[in-house]
């Protein structure tokens, strides 16, 4: 038995009235701004999401992460909360009192979204996300009670 947060339930409860109607957040997860990584390189990442994002841009070994123009610049540099929807993925702010989803900032239909790659470290894993626009962002997503794998495996069934 697994101790995750349900991101979803909380969404649902929290902000469900912000849900475009006819949708279901059917499964969430808490990212936080990974500060150290920004604006380097994804070879730097390393290991498979390195290679994933390089070979996913296309664009050689010094394939350079584009965060701060496009749909990448539209979200905000904060804790954000994902919920996943049949269309979207909906991104939240953290409310830091009560733990809860806050308000939409932004909506992203799926089709905007190329890749969502994890690379699994100790505390935190590695959550890079890459945008139609050739655009990305590279967040931390805590491992305790988060729902970061179950959230990449549905968004790539979709």
């Amino acid at each position: 038995e697994r101790n995750m947060a349900d991101w979803a339930k909380k969404i649902n409860k929290s902000v469900g009235g912000s849900v475009p109607a006819g949708e279901t957040v059917t499964v969430g997860m808490i990212l936080q701004p990974a500060g150290q990584m920004k604006g380097m390189m994804a070879k730097s990442l390393g290991g498979l999401v390195g290679a994933a994002i390089v070979a996913k841009l296309g664009k050689g070994d010094d394939a350079q992460l584009i965060t701060d123009s496009g749909i990448a610049a539209t979200l905000p540099d904060d804790t954000l909360i994902l919920g996943l929807t049949e269309r979207n993925v909906l991104f939240f702010s953290w409310a830091k009192l009560t733990g809860k989803p806050k308000e939409l900032k932004a909506t992203l239909p799926r089709s905007s979204i190329t890749a969502i790659e994890i690379e699994k470290k100790t505390a935190n894993h590695t959550v890079v996300v890459l945008f139609s626009d050739g655009t990305g962002r590279i967040w931390e997503a805590p491992k305790v009670g988060n729902d970061t794998e179950e959230f990449v495996a549905s968004f790539r069934q979709g």
